[in-house]
C-alpha cells in the first residue's frame, strides 16, 4: 500500500512539473518598468539591424537526425488503453494513435509504462515508450511545429521524477513516408523571440545545473543550440514574468549560479540585454 501511495505522489508531481511547463507564457516583448526602476526590453521586429548597439552572440546549431518511423505492433501481453483519432488533421488517409499498458498494470492512470503505435493507411509505426508514468502523464496533440503548413504528431510524457520528453512526429509527402522530427528533452512551451509562436526550446527540469536548448527548422530538419555552451558559460534557464520571457546564463560555481548575463533571443543570436527584474522563483 505505502509503494503504490508513493507512485500516486510521485506521478502527481511529474504531471505537475509538465503542466507548468506546457502552460508556460506566450507574451511579446515590450519596453517596460519595474518599481519606477526603467529597463529596456526588446521590442519584436523584422529587421535585425534593430538591435544594434546591443552585444550579441551567434548561437551555434548543430543538426538532429530525422528518422524514418520503424515498423511494429503491439507486442504479447500489452493491451490497449486508448486511441486518439487524428484522421484529416495529420498526414494522408486515416491516422490513429494508440496507447498500449502491460496487461498486469492494475492502475494504468498513473504508473506503469506507455507505448504507442501509429496506424496509418501507409501500415502500422512502433512509436516506443512514451511514458513511465501512467496515462496521466502523457499528453497527445497536433500542431504546426515548425512552420511548413502542415501539421506534426506531438506526443509528451513523463519520463523521469522531474524530466518530460517529447517526440515530434511529421509526414514527408514527397517520400510518403512518417518520420521522427525529433526527440526532446522537457519541453518550455513560450514565444521567446517575440513572433507570436511557439518556439521549441528543452529546459533541465530539476537537474542541476540547468540547460537551455534552443531548435529551430531549418529546409528538412531541426537544428540544435546549446545556450551555455554557445555563451561559454555552464549553466542557463529561461525566465518569465508578465508574459516577458529572457534567458540567463553564467557560471556554475561550488553549486550555485555565478556571473550572469541576461538574453533575448533573436534569429539565430542571443542579444544582451541590462538585468531585468528577477521573479522569485524559476
Amino acid at each position: 500500500m505505502k509503494n503504490k501511495f508513493f507512485q500516486r505522489i510521485a506521478a502527481t508531481v511529474v504531471f505537475a512539473v509538465m503542466i507548468m511547463l506546457l502552460l508556460a507564457g506566450c507574451g511579446r516583448l515590450l519596453k517596460t518598468s519595474d518599481g519606477g526602476r526603467t529597463w529596456t526590453y526588446l521590442e519584436p521586429r523584422r529587421d535585425p539591424a534593430a538591435d544594434s548597439g546591443h552585444p550579441t552572440i551567434e548561437l551555434e546549431f548543430t543538426p538532429e537526425p530525422v528518422e524514418e518511423l520503424p515498423t511494429g505492433k503491439p507486442e504479447t501481453g500489452w493491451k490497449e488503453a486508448e486511441s486518439v483519432n487524428l484522421t484529416e488533421k495529420i498526414g494522408e488517409g486515416q491516422v490513429h494513435v494508440r496507447l498500449y499498458v502491460e496487461a498486469g498494470n492494475s492502475d494504468t492512470f498513473l504508473q506503469g509504462e506507455v507505448r504507442a503505435i501509429l496506424e496509418t493507411d501507409a501500415g502500422t509505426f512502433d512509436l516506443g515508450v512514451v511514458s513511465y508514468y501512467g496515462l496521466h502523464s502523457t499528453d497527445i496533440r497536433y500542431r504546426d511545429v515548425n512552420g511548413d503548413g502542415r501539421n506534426e504528431l506531438v506526443i509528451t510524457g513523463g519520463m523521469g521524477a522531474a524530466y518530460g520528453e517529447r517526440k515530434i512526429i511529421g509526414y514527408d509527402p514527397a517520400k510518403k513516408r512518417w518520420v521522427k522530427l525529433l526527440t526532446m528533452g522537457t519541453p518550455y512551451d513560450a514565444d521567446i523571440d517575440g513572433d507570436g509562436r511557439d518556439d521549441v526550446v528543452a529546459v533541465s527540469g530539476g537537474s542541476l545545473p540547468g540547460y537551455v536548448w534552443i531548435y529551430r527548422w531549418n529546409k528538412d530538419h531541426f537544428e540544435k543550440a546549446d545556450v551555455a555552451a554557445s555563451t561559454g558559460n555552464t549553466y542557463a534557464y529561461v525566465n518569465r514574468l508578465d508574459g516577458k520571457v529572457w534567458i540567463e546564463a553564467g557560471k556554475w560555481i561550488a553549486g550555485k549560479p555565478s556571473e550572469p548575463h541576461y538574453f533575448q533571443y533573436r534569429d539565430g543570436k542571443l542579444v544582451e540585454i541590462p538585468k531585468p527584474p528577477i521573479p522569485q522563483s524559476r
